[in-house]
């Protein structure tokens, strides 16, 4: 190995990753946590570190990216990045050296959070590409990266490609780029349970899971407790009124797991996320801690935008953004991991009313159920949609309805790891316990009608935690009811 290259240790980078996420002025990096592989080293951060992977394949990382190397008990070296923890084994990197290479894809079937795996063969990402992969071909090269900024304008001799003009608008219809183009012309996504070749940029679905596994109730459970013993600093969860935090909390309980729970409390809260969670917390014995956002007024904000714009890629599809550069996510930026109840939704048939129709419609269809006015650019819109029309034949591990590969693919895949571009820009480390092909397999195995009103979300709590079954899920406020009680007179 050039003795310009950095190894990587064989356990996650703890130490590193619990650091302010900033640099020495105070203020984040561009292209913080992520990475680039291709045929040479890039230095893309002045952060920024660099291992061979293969011959001809270097992996170039920010530092504040976890990397974990990992070895099959056939000697194929791996390279973990972001963080995982399995339902199967109590230590990861201990199950993997029990793994042959040909195993490798259906053993991550069974782990949980946002990660990525590359080897001199194949990448692939987590259930749902949280932490995303884009690819870029350019004069004969595949350069894969978890940034479509840092493919369109930091390879080494290429030219810069193009941002393609969406117009995307949060909360209003699509309100995220189709997978699998991106913010650039000639820059693609990796869409979920695909694997890509790093050499050949030959794209294939994974290898089928196992047939036998966990039960729901025992897979959240064991996967929450291994959340709680690794290293990582500052565990809290998530909580709302909702569902899905409630089911998250449930594991966590049964797993006699004693972290602290919070809600994010601002102007736009709604009144059952304000009051309910601390007597939820209660319940269990837990402390509640409530976060404000309030926008502060910051010497820094040009800085911050620029650092913003970068890793956005010029485009903003979520608040998220604007929060971070006001400092309202500074009250929430200590370093730490966040257990959430994301991908639960997938579970309870998200688009289902939305696409009424069993087979797929065209593109012009999906975008009428969104937009009155198809948006612009049209074609590009219409070539997106199309491209993932026909990636519908792909024999994915999860056999889905195409309704649920909507929400799954473009979603997650897309509208949900976007915004992990701008959360990578703190010092959390987000933990989505239900991103697992294993769990996800098992939610869309329940019958559709008990999917649609989440009931087998409430028997999952049930049996996990019988007293947060028996508190209120998103209770209206006196003021809705009131309109409610109203609307049932006029219409009697």
């Amino acid at each position: 190995m050039p003795r310009t290259l950095q190894r990587v240790p064989a356990s996650h980078l703890f130490g590193e990753r619990a650091h302010m996420v900033e640099g020495g002025n105070g203020l984040p990096h561009p292209h913080q946590k992520q990475f680039l592989l291709g045929p040479r080293p890039v230095q893309v951060g002045p952060n920024w570190k660099r291992v061979q992977v293969g011959d001809s394949l270097y992996l170039s990382y920010c530092a504040y990216l976890a990397v974990d190397r990992l070895i099959s008990c056939d000697g194929e070296a791996y390279f973990l990045l972001g963080f995982a923890v399995s339902a199967v084994d109590s230590e990861l990197a201990a199950g993997f050296s029990r793994l042959n290479a040909a195993d490798v894809e259906g053993a991550t079937a069974f782990w949980a959070g946002k990660w990525a795996l590359i080897s001199k063969s194949a990448c692939i990402t987590d259930a749902s590409g949280c932490l995303g992969i884009y690819y870029r071909r350019f004069d004969g090269e595949v350069w894969l990266a978890s940034s479509p900024a840092i493919l369109g304008k930091h390879l080494p001799g290429a030219t810069e490609a193009p941002l393609i003009g969406w117009e995307v608008k949060h909360g209003v219809g699509i309100d995220w780029i189709p997978a699998p183009l991106s913010t650039r012309r000639g820059v693609y996504k990796l869409l979920p349970q695909r694997r890509i070749n790093p050499l050949s940029g030959k794209i294939t679905p994974q290898s089928p899971i196992p047939e036998f596994g966990p039960g729901m109730a025992e897979f959240l459970t064991t996967i929450m407790r291994r959340w709680s013993e690794s290293a990582l600093p500052r565990k809290e969860i998530s909580l709302t009124a909702g569902l899905d935090t409630r089911t998250v909390l449930a594991a966590a309980v049964r797993a006699g797991i004693k972290v602290p729970t919070y809600t994010v409390v601002n102007a736009h809260t709604p009144w059952a996320d304000r009051t309910l969670p601390p007597k939820i917390a209660n319940k269990v014995g837990l402390v509640h801690r409530v976060k404000t956002r309030s926008p502060d007024s910051r010497p820094d904000e040009a800085r911050r935008w620029a650092v913003a714009r970068e890793n956005a890629d010029q485009i903003f599809i979520h608040p998220l953004w604007k929060h971070l550069v006001e400092g309202q996510l500074d009250p929430l930026d200590a370093a730490g991991t966040r257990a959430n109840g994301n991908v639960f939704e997938l579970g309870r048939c998200y688009y289902w009313n939305k696409f009424l129709q069993a087979e797929p419609p065209d593109s012009r269809a999906i975008l009428s159920a969104f937009f009155t006015r198809c948006p612009e650019p049209t074609e590009i819109w219409k070539d997106a949609l199309d491209l993932w029309l026909s990636s519908l034949s792909d024999p994915v591990p999860v056999n889905m309805d195409w309704r649920d590969r909507f929400y799954h693919e473009q979603r997650l895949g897309s509208w949900y790891s976007t915004i992990q571009r701008a959360a990578d820009l703190t010092r959390r480390t987000i933990f989505p316990p239900a991103n697992s092909l294993w769990f996800i397999c098992l939610m869309l195995q329940v019958p559709v009608h008990e999917r649609k009103g989440g009931l087998r979300q409430l028997r999952l709590i049930d049996e996990m935690c019988p007293i947060l079954a028996a508190l209120p899920i998103n209770p209206p406020s006196l003021k809705q009811r009131a309109k409610r009680f109203v609307k049932a007179l006029l219409r009697r």
